[in-house]
């Protein structure tokens, strides 16, 4: 899928003022979805090949996966916070984790009861100064289709809410326009709506002191930079870029 698309956006791309910029929108969301998504797979698969470098390649995993929750309205809310939770869990971000495995649980709960649930009645606190979607549509169906995985899920959650470690807090950092103190996962401040570039691999704000250009090779520039790290881990263990796959080196 991704790769269909990639081809599609480029030939769109190349159409220059005959695309239509609301289609060129469309297809870019749904672009960095399947992207981020291939990404998240990828490297959670190669962390348990590779112990040593287990932590990084799941902490890529982790920060595409909560991309992802930007688009939320491209793919169904429940899995893409079942995921996303899972994701932060095995990388050690227990906080995060826990936000978004309680979001997963109060979509499954609106799917059980009301076949009409708007997520704008959900507890959306957790998510005011984010740029996480909270008008999204609540599936018809559950992605997590037996009910005993789901309440495997709780029981997960309840364990969690049980560790000194773990709050009910995303994290933040602070913006590089206006100094506030935004979400840390956010390409865009919720106080001065400054956007950042989101980085080719995690899809996180690309923050200007780690900025990596991506070598496009005459691959047109569709998520075109980087954050250092991300980048010379990826860069490591596959050599290219996952999104157009032209080889990369690493930077130092």
């Amino acid at each position: 899928l991704k790769g269909m698309l990639y081809s599609l956006m480029c030939a769109m791309r190349a159409g220059g003022s005959e695309a239509d910029p609301n289609d060129l929108t469309d297809f870019e969301k749904k672009l960095k979805v399947a992207h981020w998504a291939n990404v998240a797979a990828v490297a959670a698969a190669r962390a348990a090949q590779q112990p040593a470098k287990a932590q990084a390649l799941r902490s890529i995993a982790a920060s595409a996966r909560t991309s992802i929750l930007r688009y939320v309205g491209e793919v169904p809310a429940d899995k893409a916070f079942l995921e996303a939770g899972m994701a932060c869990r095995e990388a050690g971000r227990h906080s995060s984790a826990f936000v978004f495995l309680n979001r997963f649980l109060d979509i499954t709960e609106a799917i059980d009861e009301d076949a009409d649930a708007s997520a704008l009645e959900l507890d959306n606190s957790d998510y005011v100064q984010t740029d996480i979607p909270f008008d999204f549509a609540i599936p018809a169906a559950h992605y997590l289709e037996n009910e005993d995985d789901r309440e495997a899920v709780r029981d997960q959650v309840l364990e969690m809410s049980m560790q000194q470690q773990v709050e009910q807090v995303l994290p933040t950092r602070a913006c590089a326009s206006c100094g506030a103190q935004t979400y840390e996962a956010a390409a865009m401040c919720h106080e001065c709506k400054a956007v950042s570039d989101e980085c080719c691999i995690t899809g996180s704000p690309v923050e200007s002191h780690s900025l990596v250009r991506v070598a496009l090779a005459g691959a047109p520039a569709i998520l075109p930079c980087a954050n250092k790290g991300s980048f010379n881990t990826w860069v490591g263990e596959f050599g290219t870029c996952p999104l157009s796959g032209v080889a990369q080196q690493q930077s130092f």
